[in-house]
């Protein structure tokens, strides 16, 4: 039965994103409850510093980016310290195979005026389909007009979240390796996976060289990220809540921490939508269902 499949975590960290992913057949059934992979801390640990290992963990956290045309809802809350908003930033995401290649996927990113409405600016992400490519960005500021690609790890519209978090696009980055093995918050056996920044891709004083990455081979899902500048952590991303539908995981909620101003932001992901094909209320009432992870 031919799958598609949508994770983001985002994201994402999406982070997980982060995005872990929204997967179902050609014809959707009752969702059944999923049953965690049972693999043993050993065998984690015996795939240490293996690039072959490293690289499929990463191809299956990778696997659930959409296969199909999607969209869905983007927003970005600046925190105070007791929660209060502070400043919000919303985005329109579509994700499409792209008209020149289509086994390869791009996403889209329209940001919203104030109003919710108008657009401001719009950022295309092309998604590599693995090996040593890299994510290709193309800024349209206003839209419909071609703008340089502003910094990448530059906050985006006042928050703590940049554009390389907000596209999760790091999921693709070449050479990943795996470092270490830790349970995190008693729950979760995680593989700890370091990539590098890609060459030229690297920002300015906001920028950061390397990425650390909790990822839970039970789910192939990213549970929690760290950015670091040299040994220096600099950002934390964590996964505070997921939806499940059927068998896959999405990050719906995510909290990024930057360490070194001391503030924090919140990224969610909603008003997911099937662009193709139709879907029957039944059905869409399997995909909209939240499930407590």
């Amino acid at each position: 039965m031919k799958k598609w499949c949508f994770w983001l975590m985002a994201g994402v960290v999406a982070a997980g994103t982060w995005w872990a992913g929204v997967c179902f057949g050609g014809e959707m059934e009752q969702e059944t409850e999923a049953e965690e992979v049972e693999i043993s801390e050993e065998a984690l640990r015996a795939e240490i510093g293996d690039a072959e290992a490293a690289w499929r963990l990463m191809e299956r956290v990778r696997s659930g980016v959409p296969q199909v045309p999607l969209a869905m809802e983007a927003t970005i809350k600046a925190l105070s310290g007791t929660g209060r908003t502070l400043g919000k930033v919303r985005a329109n995401v579509t994700y499409r195979p792209d008209v020149e290649d289509p086994a390869v996927r791009r996403a889209t990113y329209a940001l919203l005026a104030e109003d919710g409405r108008e657009e401001e600016a719009v950022m295309s992400i092309r998604l590599p389909r693995g090996g040593d490519d890299a994510p290709e960005f193309r800024y349209e500021c206003p839209p419909g007009t071609a703008a340089a690609v502003p910094d990448l790890f530059a906050p985006v519209g006042g928050t703590d979240v940049c554009w390389m978090e907000l596209s999760f696009s790091f999921l693709f980055w070449a050479r990943p390796r795996i470092v270490g093995v830790e349970v995190l918050r008693k729950r979760w056996t995680c593989q700890v996976v370091e990539l590098e920044v890609p060459a030229g891709m690297g920002g300015g004083e906001d920028g950061w060289n390397r990425l650390r990455l909790w990822v839970a081979p039970a789910y192939g899902a990213v549970v929690q990220g760290v950015a670091l500048r040299g040994e220096e952590e600099v950002k934390r991303f964590e996964v505070e809540s997921v939806t499940r539908v059927r068998q896959t995981y999405m990050v719906s909620d995510m909290l990024v921490r930057d360490l070194a101003k001391g503030t924090r932001s919140r990224l969610k992901i909603g008003g997911l939508e099937l662009l193709a094909p139709d879907y029957t209320p039944e059905q869409r009432a399997v995909l909209d269902a939240p499930v407590a992870w």
